[in-house]
C-alpha cells in the first residue's frame, strides 16, 4: 500500500513539475514576444522622428520596420517579399524595389544582432531586388546601408547595389571586391574611379556603411572613415539591382547578407547631416559608432 502511495505521489509531483516547466516556458516565450514588440515600437518611433525625411533631395528610403514597408500579407516570418516600398515622405507616387518567384528575398521578423526585421539575401537562391525608378544624374550622392554580411566572397565580386546593364559612363556600382568594400564610378568608356575601404568588412557583424560623394568621395564604416578620393564627376544610378549585378542578360555577383535599411540622397550631406543620420541609425539598429 505504501509503495502504491509513493508512486501516486511521484506521479503527482512529476505532473506538477511538468506543469511548472510549461508555465515557465510560456512566460519566457511571452517575454521574448513583448521584448520584440517593444524593440519594434521603438524602431518605428525613431524612424518617424528622424531627420532623414526632412533633409532635401532624399531620393530613396527603404527600411524594414515601418508598417508601410511591405505588403501586409507578406509580413510573416520567412515569407518572400515581392515589393519593398520607399517610405520617403516627399515621394508623391508609389515607389518600390521588387522581385518575383523564388528570387525574392526573405522577410525575417527577428534578425541577428538586434532582434528587428530585415531582408535576407541568399546567393544560392539568386535573390535580388530591382528598382522601379532610376536616380537622376548629379555631381553629388550620399548613400547609407545597414547591412550584415552572412559571408564574404574573397574573390571578385559581390554586388550590393549595381546599375542594370553594362557599366556605362556615370554609372555607380557598390560592391564587395577582394574582401574590400568598393564604391565605383564609370568615368569614361575606358576609365573608372574605384574607392576601396582601408579595412576589410567581416561577416556576421552589423555595419552602417556610408558614402558621401561630391568634390571629394569619402567612405565610412559605422562612423570610421575608410578612405577618400577626388570625385568631381557626374554620376547616376539608373535602374538598379540590390543584391546582384545584371550585365546585359547575364546575372551574377549575388549577395549573402541581411539588409536592414538603405537611404540615398542626391546631394553631398554636410557633416552635421551625416552625423545626425549616424546617430539615428546607431540608436535604431544598436550599432556602436566608432
Amino acid at each position: 500500500m505504501k509503495n502504491l502511495q509513493k508512486k501516486a505521489f511521484s506521479l503527482v509531483e512529476l505532473s506538477m513539475v511538468i506543469l511548472i516547466i510549461g508555465i515557465l516556458i510560456a512566460g519566457i516565450s511571452q517575454g521574448v514576444d513583448l521584448y520584440q514588440d517593444s524593440r519594434l515600437a521603438i524602431a518605428r518611433s525613431l524612424t518617424q522622428n528622424s531627420r532623414v525625411g526632412r533633409i532635401e533631395n532624399l531620393e530613396l528610403w527603404l527600411e524594414a520596420t515601418a508598417d508601410k514597408s511591405f505588403d501586409k500579407s507578406e509580413v510573416v516570418d520567412g515569407s518572400l517579399i515581392t515589393k519593398w516600398y520607399d517610405i520617403n515622405p516627399k515621394n508623391t507616387q508609389s515607389n518600390y524595389v521588387f522581385s518575383s518567384g523564388n528570387n525574392r528575398p526573405k522577410y525575417l521578423k527577428s534578425c541577428p544582432e538586434n532582434n528587428l526585421p530585415c531582408l535576407e539575401f541568399t546567393s544560392a537562391n539568386s535573390q535580388y531586388l530591382e528598382s522601379l525608378n532610376s536616380i537622376p544624374e548629379s555631381t553629388e550622392l550620399s548613400i547609407f546601408f545597414v547591412i550584415n554580411f552572412k559571408s564574404i566572397n574573397s574573390a571578385c565580386c559581390t554586388a550590393i547595389l549595381a546599375t542594370v546593364g553594362t557599366w556605362q559612363p556615370k554609372d555607380v556600382h557598390i560592391n564587395i571586391t577582394e574582401n574590400k568594400f568598393e564604391y565605383g564610378i564609370r568615368i569614361t568608356s575606358t576609365t573608372d574611379l574605384n574607392l576601396r575601404s582601408s579595412s576589410n568588412p567581416v561577416s556576421k557583424k552589423l555595419y552602417m556603411i556610408e558614402t558621401i560623394d561630391g568634390d571629394t568621395l569619402k567612405a565610412y564604416f559605422s562612423g570610421t572613415q575608410q578612405g577618400s578620393a577626388s570625385s568631381n564627376y557626374v554620376k547616376k544610378i539608373g535602374i538598379f539591382n540590390i543584391g546582384r549585378w545584371l550585365n546585359g542578360s547575364t546575372p551574377s555577383r549575388y549577395l549573402d547578407a541581411y539588409i536592414h535599411e538603405i537611404i540615398i540622397f542626391r546631394k553631398k550631406l554636410s557633416d552635421d547631416e551625416r552625423l545626425s543620420i549616424e546617430k539615428y541609425l546607431s540608436k535604431k539598429w544598436l550599432i556602436k559608432i566608432n
